[in-house]
């Protein structure tokens, strides 16, 4: 099992309240994504950060300093002691 430390925006912490670390069964950032599922009072993080398998355009995801986008994106590989951050795009006028 695999400590992951996670920084979500306000936005998203909502969902998940008080939830800033997590154990995960598995190897891949989905399923990080599944276990946040199982601890989220809605049971629906998922639904909010991907679309059609894939994360959604308006959200950067870094593991440590790396964009998950360059690694391989939901199929990232997580270790323990790995953090997470979320961070969603800002637009107005």
């Amino acid at each position: 099992m695999k400590s992951i430390k996670l920084n979500f925006p306000s936005a998203l912490q909502k969902f998940m309240p008080g939830i800033f670390e997590v154990d995960v069964e598995g190897d891949t950032l989905m399923d990080l994504f599944r276990t946040l599922d199982d601890h989220s009072p809605s049971n629906d993080i998922s639904e909010r950060m991907i679309d059609d398998g894939d994360l959604r355009p308006f959200l950067r995801m870094f593991l440590g300093e790396k964009d998950v986008k360059q690694q391989g994106g939901l199929s990232a590989p997580i270790k323990d002691g790995d953090e997470l951050t979320v961070l969603m795009s800002n637009a107005g006028g």
